[in-house]
């Protein structure tokens, strides 16, 4: 608003701080978002997350769009107890696998939204991961990832396309979608 001001603070410049003012200037201000960076650079050199804030962008407006995923490990020796790190919660949380005496297996089920997920197992407390599973290279690490398919309709893959585009913009409907989200 005219006359007021927003002091976000971050000493490096790399983390959430230029990511939350960036995220304000797109998704409240209305900012292209490739302008808004421009305008964060010129105030103050920094690396906000540009990948990061088109996909919160997506999720935010396509919440609706989560699917049942699950990792599932038949092949595990004498391992008691498996759990994985990182897909939606990040590095610092583990996930519990639970065994399926039925099925003869450990299997986590969690609603996710359409992208790729990193993760890594631990088995019995031993960080890893599994050749049974994808894997990918994040520079010197081997991770497993979970691919969670977009099976959403044309018009919100062609949204998503847009959004994830080079100089992504909102419309007037997406803005105020994100603004009502924020406020709940």
């Amino acid at each position: 608003p005219p006359g007021k001001s927003v002091y976000i603070h971050c000493t490096a410049g790399l983390g959430r701080a230029p990511g939350t003012a960036l995220a304000y200037l797109y998704w409240v201000r209305g900012m292209p978002l490739m302008e808004a960076h421009a305008i964060l650079m010129e105030v103050r050199p920094c690396h906000p997350k540009l990948e990061a804030i088109k996909e919160a962008t997506c999720d935010v407006l396509f919440e609706g769009s989560r699917q049942k995923a699950s990792i599932v490990v038949y092949r595990f020796g004498t391992t008691k107890k498996i759990q994985v790190s990182g897909l939606d919660v990040g590095w610092g949380e583990m996930l519990d696998l639970e065994y399926d005496t039925k099925r003869g297996c450990f299997i986590l089920e969690r609603d996710l939204l359409p992208g790729k997920y990193p993760y890594k197992f631990i088995c019995d407390g031993l960080w890893g991961y599994s050749a049974d599973h994808p894997t990918f290279f994040d520079g010197e690490h081997t991770n497993n990832y979970l691919m969670v398919s977009n099976n959403a309709d044309e018009k919100e893959r062609q949204d998503r396309v847009r959004l994830m585009s080079a100089n992504p913009c909102l419309n007037e409907e997406e803005q105020a979608r994100i603004k009502a989200n924020l406020m709940t």
